[in-house]
């Protein structure tokens, strides 16, 4: 019977009572809960004789865990962990990790007997959680308190300490332009400005530059999702460095909705790079307080050249005051004498048995980048050059492993380090740095020899009228092919890293009109004057032919097809071929024709445009006939 209505009548109800305290270990004495009575809620009425209440009973705890945990004489690596102690413990648990770790994950967890507890060893500028237990017996702890959580300081600049070497100003910016940097630069919002005075936005940045006339910072003004911005700085380079080395910046991070600044190191600058500072939220309380100086240890990239990132990432909330700022850059490292800066041509010499005259030097150079990379897998094989009075200058740049990430593009102006060193007659330069310091530039002509020797080494080369009479294997991917010229004999490397096997392999017999290649060499003993080779980079760069025709003439003069490779239009000309009427075939590679072409009048000056756009891309033969004489050109159609 439900004499009001309520619901109570015969009812049977739990009643949850909190406690100060979390039990968790059941001990032998018991207390009850209190339940209020509920008279004088129905006024003049009383709970029916059939409403049954329950009170619960339940163990108190015997241990009881810590409470009012503080973490106080903050530094930037360490604190001091008090709590209260509930019992009379003298030992207990700490925990400490990163915020948010889970129990059992975290970066420390040990046996303390102290109260409070010295925790130190952490990074600067980062949050820690941190938990702790009574140990009140061997056979009973307490529950795991509450979390209480410290963010240790910025770590100011300690300076390097130098022996035997020399400290030495690496690199400076105080950011008055973009200079050398790169990444999300601009003009608008969510991107990193160079600005002198306020920020556009009111209640967050600086007054002023902290050194110099400006300074940099991320303008996060329009409200939205999470924005990044990423920049990276130029080459530091820390090559010829040993022992210590520092990173100090100046920062100011004033505004309700500063994000999160990481700073990071890499070899490269596109990553990925190793996080060594950051920082959330805001540090100054005014645009008037002064920039905070922030140092990092980069001693272990003593020896390298590195790439200093800063990567913002400013919260998804409306407002505009998050713009956070940088300024004055520096790196201090303690520097051996640096290495020499040497031209191609200093460095690149023999002795009289093959062997390289500055073998272990150290060093700087630079050229440009010729042909492609011969090593495919982990590490780069390639030739760099350069052009002084008229001669090319050579040097082969090599490394097991890759270096700075560099993908090696044919036109690209490099500085590189490293030790003078060779294989098997090959003078190499081992580098340990590479740096890109422009692209597209223009490489010398191959220059036309007749032999190959110590001259034609790492040079862009060009050889004429020769027969292929012997190949290494027919299968492997890189195959070692005789050419004869009637006298003497060359080997011509085809390498399994170019594509020049990718359409046809030559056969003995096949004539090959010109090749153009870089020199190299394969020679296992001492002397190394002998093994010399010719290495084509690409597909384009062997012309093959069915008779010697046409090239009884000076074929470089009389006639040229260009460009080739070409996207869909083919210019051939000439200055005079021998009768006054050509004619063009053109075939795919299974030799089906596909234009006829008859040219009048070429026995004075004539040019012709052949046109393949309505082609597949790929490779095709052009069979020119002149009179008697043949000859087959390859085309390629990108």
């Amino acid at each position: 019977m439900d004499d009001y209505g309520d619901g109570l009548d015969g009812g049977v109800y739990t009643v949850d009572y909190t406690f100060g305290a979390n039990i968790a270990t059941i001990g032998t004495g018991l207390f009850s809960i209190p339940v209020v009575h509920c008279g004088g809620l129905y006024l003049n009425n009383e709970i029916e004789d059939s409403t049954s209440w329950t009170t619960a009973y339940v163990a108190a705890p015997a241990c009881l865990f810590p409470t009012a945990l503080l973490a106080d004489t903050i530094t930037d690596s360490s604190a001091y962990l008090h709590w209260t102690e509930n019992n009379s413990a003298t030992s207990w648990r700490v925990e400490i990790g990163l915020a948010g770790f889970a129990h059992g994950q975290g970066l420390l967890d040990t046996i303390v007997t102290t109260n409070p507890f010295f925790a130190s060893g952490g990074n600067s500028s980062t949050t820690y959680d941190w938990y702790v237990k009574s140990i009140c017996s061997a056979a009973d702890t307490s529950a795991w308190s509450p979390k209480n959580t410290f963010t240790t300081l910025i770590s100011a600049p300690a300076g390097i300490n130098c022996t035997g070497n020399t400290p030495t100003l690496v690199f400076s910016d105080e950011f008055n332009a973009q200079g050398g940097w790169t990444g999300d630069w601009g003009t608008a919002n969510r991107v990193w400005r160079i600005n002198s005075g306020p920020t556009t936005s009111t209640s967050t940045g600086p007054a002023a530059a902290h050194s110099g006339a400006n300074y940099a910072y991320f303008e996060s003004s329009v409200s939205g999702t999470d924005t990044t911005g990423n920049i990276v700085s130029p080459p530091i380079h820390l090559v010829t460095g040993s022992g210590d080395a520092e990173l100090s910046f100046w920062m100011h991070a004033y505004g309700s909705s500063i994000g999160t600044l990481n700073v990071g190191v890499s070899s490269s600058p596109t990553g990925q790079f190793t996080t060594l500072f950051s920082t959330t939220g805001q540090i100054q309380s005014i645009n008037l307080d002064p920039w905070t100086e922030v140092g990092v240890d980069l001693s272990a990239y003593s020896g390298q050249t590195i790439y200093i990132g800063f990567f913002y990432t400013h919260p998804s909330v409306s407002g505009f005051n998050g713009d956070l700022a940088i300024d004055k850059m520096e790196v201090n490292a303690c520097m051996n004498a640096p290495d020499p800066v040497y031209a191609i041509g200093t460095i690149n010499t023999v002795d009289t048995l093959g062997s390289p005259d500055s073998l272990g030097v150290e060093c700087w150079a630079s050229g440009i980048v010729s042909g492609v990379d011969l090593d495919g897998n982990a590490g780069i094989s390639f030739t760099m050059l350069n052009v002084v009075n008229g001669a090319q200058e050579g040097i082969n740049i090599f490394n097991f492993i890759d270096v700075n990430d560099y993908v090696v593009n044919e036109g690209d102006s490099i500085d590189v380090h490293g030790e003078i060193d060779f294989y098997n007659g090959l003078l190499e330069l081992k580098v340990n740095s590479i740096v890109v310091a422009s692209t597209g530039n223009a490489l010398p002509a191959h220059r036309l020899v007749t032999t190959l020797d110590e001259s034609t080494e790492s040079n862009m080369i060009e050889m004429r009228g020769l027969t292929v009479t012997a190949a290494s294997s027919a299968t492997s991917s890189s195959v070692n092919y005789t050419l004869s010229d009637g006298t003497n004999t060359f080997t011509m490397r085809v390498d399994g890293d170019t594509d020049v096997h990718d359409s046809t392999r030559f056969v003995v017999g096949d004539t090959i009109c010109h090749i153009k290649g870089i020199g190299g060499q394969f020679d296992s003993s001492s002397p190394y004057l002998s093994g010399y080779q010719i290495f084509p980079m690409r597909f384009s760069d062997i012309d093959t032919c069915t008779s010697v025709g046409i090239a009884d003439q000076n074929i470089e003069s009389d006639w040229s097809i260009f460009p080739n490779p070409s996207n869909g239009e083919f210019t051939f000309s000439s200055t005079g071929l021998e009768s006054n009427t050509t004619n063009v075939k053109i075939t795919d590679i299974s030799g089906r024709t596909i234009r006829t072409i008859t040219i009048n009048n070429t026995a004075s000056n004539f040019s012709k445009v052949i046109d393949l756009n309505n082609q597949s891309k790929g490779l095709y033969f052009m069979i020119i006939e002149n009179g008697d004489k043949q000859i087959i050109e390859k085309l390629i159609l990108r």
